[in-house]
């Protein structure tokens, strides 16, 4: 098991407690309400504990980082599709207050997948809004007004992009501030240390790959080693203490100096 694949599970795991806690506070806020609409959030939480128990389990038989994500994927698009309805128990009044609960789902998405999971939790939310606005509009007659609409709007982007804000401001200060392990171990120091390129004529003696190899950066090689020793982006990234998009663009500048499509062609 990778160490990103690890963390995530740690994340997954961590995040199904937060879960837990929101929904048993929509179900308290709900006993306020008729008897119908307790039943639906009753429901749907029943709904919410089958699934999060059968994601749970295949979490923990999943090896792979990349299938793990398809999990986490899973998970973010079940919990939106319950907000959805529990949302549907609160919009029987123009005072409703239960966008309020949908910043919870951006925090899910940051805790999955950081920066890049935060955004798409916060697209779903503004989603589940518009969508409760328009079911208020359509079917019952009594939408809130188009000023709530954007105040709630507004309120969830600010409250989600804080701490999507901190996250990119803690991962730049750390990068930039703090040097890898292995770049200050000492030469003597050969147990751990990640090997270094030094070009030297393969068994087919092609000095082109010779020379596209020394033309990549310090940081290249870097990564190109970690390729060799089949370390995933994920890891790369986490070794590198770089961002994983970083990582991708590196491996693709690799990949064209190098005249090859794929892990498997390095020389």
């Amino acid at each position: 098991m990778t160490m990103a694949l690890r963390q995530q599970r740690q994340h997954f795991y961590w995040v199904n407690i937060y879960r837990g806690v929101v929904l048993l506070f929509v179900l308290w806020i709900m006993m306020a309400f008729p008897p119908p609409h307790v039943h639906g959030v009753l429901l749907t939480a029943g709904f919410v504990a089958l699934y999060t128990g059968i994601l749970v389990g295949v979490g923990r038989t999943t090896k792979k980082w990349r299938y793990f994500q398809i999990v986490l994927g899973m998970a973010l698009v079940l919990d939106a599709l319950a907000w959805g309805v529990m949302l549907l128990q609160f919009s029987t009044t123009t005072q409703t207050d239960a966008p309020a609960l949908l910043p919870a789902l951006s925090f899910e998405g940051l805790l999955y997948w950081d920066v890049l999971g935060g955004f798409l939790g916060l697209g779903l939310s503004e989603l589940l809004l518009l969508y409760l606005w328009f079911y208020q509009h359509t079917v019952t007659h009594m939408a809130f007004t188009t000023q709530a609409l954007v105040f709630w709007m507004g309120l969830n982007a600010l409250v989600t992009w804080l701490p999507i804000q901190g996250s990119i401001k803690v991962k730049r200060r750390f990068a930039t501030r703090y040097v890898p392990i292995r770049q200050v171990r000492p030469h003597n120091d050969s147990s751990n240390q990640t090997p270094t390129v030094s070009p030297s004529i393969d068994e087919t003696g092609n000095l082109d790959t010779i020379s596209s190899i020394t033309e990549l950066t310090q940081r290249e090689q870097e990564i190109y080693n970690l390729l060799k020793a089949n370390y995933s982006l994920m890891d790369i990234a986490t070794s590198c203490q770089i961002e994983y998009t970083t990582v991708k663009t590196h491996v693709r500048n690799i990949y064209r100096k190098l005249r090859v499509s794929g892990r498997r062609e390095l020389p």
